[in-house]
């Protein structure tokens, strides 16, 4: 499982944008998402709303995926950078829950349910071991989108592949197995919205 850290202070939010903002393409993408929210007046960001085009230099390293069900999150979207995490496999369409160890599902499943329920914007930095032998830093930004009815059935994520230089481990039967989790943190999506209209990002 994971443990729950909710940032809802003006310094924790704060600290938040700052790390979430460094790669540009991070910066990219948080901003027009933010504008989607704060322009369609819903809770969350709408999947209707989601024009690819309008930020093409982060659509690489760019995820949708839809919580159908406990046991299936299906991938909608999974950018050309990130096909490495599943071994270059076309995912669309397929339940990203059958590509990781058994004993990673029921956290994934629970993490899903959780950011879907509560609108909360996730910011994940772990290491990933993967099926080509290699290890990898991951940082992901994700954040809750919902269908024309209001229900946020999707997330979408933005994330980076750092291979850590000079690790090997040994292949998996599984394409990705989360190895370490470095950092974990939650906050909700009007507050983190609210924090980045306040401090700017320049």
């Amino acid at each position: 499982m994971f443990e729950f850290r909710l940032m809802s202070s003006g310094a924790e939010l704060n600290q938040l944008i700052r790390d979430a903002v460094q790669e540009k393409r991070f910066e990219l993408f948080i901003k027009y998402c933010m504008q989607l929210y704060k322009d369609s007046g819903t809770h969350s960001v709408p999947k209707s709303l989601f024009r690819p085009d309008k930020i093409k230099p982060a659509l690489p390293y760019i995820s949708i995926n839809e919580l159908i069900s406990d046991d299936i999150i299906q991938v909608r979207i999974l950018g050309t950078e990130l096909g490495i995490i599943f071994g270059g496999r076309e995912m669309r369409g397929l339940n990203a829950l059958d590509y990781i160890p058994p004993e990673n599902v029921e956290a994934s499943s629970q993490f899903y349910k959780m950011v879907s329920a509560h609108n909360l914007i996730s910011f994940l930095d772990e290491d990933l071991k993967l099926a080509n032998g290699k290890g990898y830093r991951c940082v992901t930004f994700g954040m809750p989108m919902c269908d024309d009815a209001g229900v946020n059935r999707f997330r979408i994520a933005i994330s980076k592949l750092d291979f850590n230089a000079g690790e090997h481990v040994e292949p998996s039967e599984f394409q990705v197995m989360h190895t370490k989790l470095h950092n974990l943190r939650f906050a909700e999506l009007s507050s983190f919205a609210g924090a980045l209209n306040n401090i700017g990002v320049d």
